[in-house]
């Protein structure tokens, strides 16, 4: 157990010495709940915040996954580690506790913003929403380690990890009613 911790930490420290993915994960939806919640953008912030929860969630499961996992086999870490007394399984684990946590905070970090400086209600920390996000997470980390294993380089994750993630982002409702969309995009994000 002390080295599954410690390669956890190993994971962590990983993350956030890549200075590119911190801000893309913690600012970049930062940038948006801060520029759709002071132009009403969509409505208002409690309908604002749930959709860039959901995009930060995404960002950091699906696409930031997919890509630090291929560029990490394509340098070989993942040979070099087979000298290390961690088995793969507890590898994976440590590095799905590593972006569970990371989630957590990032979306702490969001809702705390957006309740100091716009009010919003703070219903976000119930425990039926907590079970839900843990969902979330778990579920874009499969759909972000499938991707992974499709990709046979970073190139190509990043168009795989992209794509669905656009798809969700402008028709999925997250920013605004699917209601306001073109009759012919709502048919789209209906199927």
């Amino acid at each position: 157990m002390r080295t599954f911790f410690q390669q956890f930490l190993f994971e962590h420290r990983m993350f956030y010495r890549d200075k590119v993915s911190v801000f893309w994960n913690f600012f970049f939806p930062l940038f948006f709940l801060l520029l759709f919640g002071a132009l009403k953008f969509g409505g208002s912030i409690d309908f604002i915040l749930p959709g860039i929860i959901v995009m930060a969630l995404f960002s950091t499961c699906v696409i930031t996954t997919a890509i630090s996992f291929v560029l990490l086999r394509e340098k070989g870490y993942y040979r070099r580690m087979e000298i290390v007394p961690i088995n793969r399984f507890m590898l994976l684990c440590a590095q799905i506790l590593q972006r569970y946590v990371v989630v957590i905070v990032q979306i702490v970090f969001l809702i705390l913003v957006a309740f100091i400086v716009f009010s919003a209600s703070l219903d976000y920390f119930q425990l039926e929403i907590v079970f839900l996000i843990s969902c979330g997470i778990f579920t874009f980390l499969s759909l972000g380690f499938l991707v992974a294993n499709l990709a046979s380089n970073v190139e190509t994750a990043n168009v795989l990890a992209m794509l669905p993630f656009f798809i969700m982002l402008f028709l999925g409702g997250a920013f605004w009613p699917l209601t306001v969309m073109p009759h012919f995009l709502q048919v789209f994000a209906f199927l």
